[in-house]
């Protein structure tokens, strides 16, 4: 039987209500990529099943494969990025059940989201109105788009549909 809760945050600015934790739901995550505080109390309504994952022998573990070490270090690097750049207005606050922005296709990637977006705007690679610029912004802050660069090196838009 796997997880079935709900997660009562204490901190009533970063969630202002129970939320309920789907069966095969993550816990912290960014415990594994950070020093992470948590900012809530896990209470089951049933029977529940919970795995603790212990960051330093999973990263040992993981590292013994020369193969896969690259790219495990790229996931952590990224993971915590988006929980260091995870500020209001641009993003929500993380909390133990969600960090934005880390879906694992993005994580895999050097360069995606908000920072690539920025930059490339500074640099003048993308150009646009103010206006426009802002609502890309919003639609990148609500998830439902992200940029990342293709194989040849151009941006892409990625939109949610």
């Amino acid at each position: 039987q796997g997880l079935d809760g709900i997660l009562e945050e204490d901190v009533e600015s970063i969630l202002d209500q129970a939320e309920e934790v789907g069966v095969g739901s993550w816990l912290s995550e960014a415990a594994l990529w950070s020093r992470w505080t948590h900012v809530g109390d896990l209470r089951t309504n049933e029977l529940s099943e919970l795995l603790r994952v212990d960051a330093e022998g999973l990263m040992q573990t993981l590292s013994s494969n020369r193969g896969s070490t690259s790219l495990i270090k790229l996931y952590g690097h990224n993971f915590h990025q988006r929980i260091t750049a995870a500020v209001p207005p641009y993003a929500t606050w993380p909390t133990d059940l969600h960090v934005p922005f880390t879906d694992s296709a993005d994580l895999f990637s050097n360069d995606i989201g908000i920072a690539l977006f920025q930059v490339a705007v500074a640099s003048g690679e993308i150009r646009l109105g103010e206006s426009k610029r802002q609502e890309i912004l919003r639609q990148l802050v609500n998830e439902t788009c992200t940029f990342q660069r293709n194989l040849e090196g151009s941006i892409e838009r990625i939109v949610s549909v």
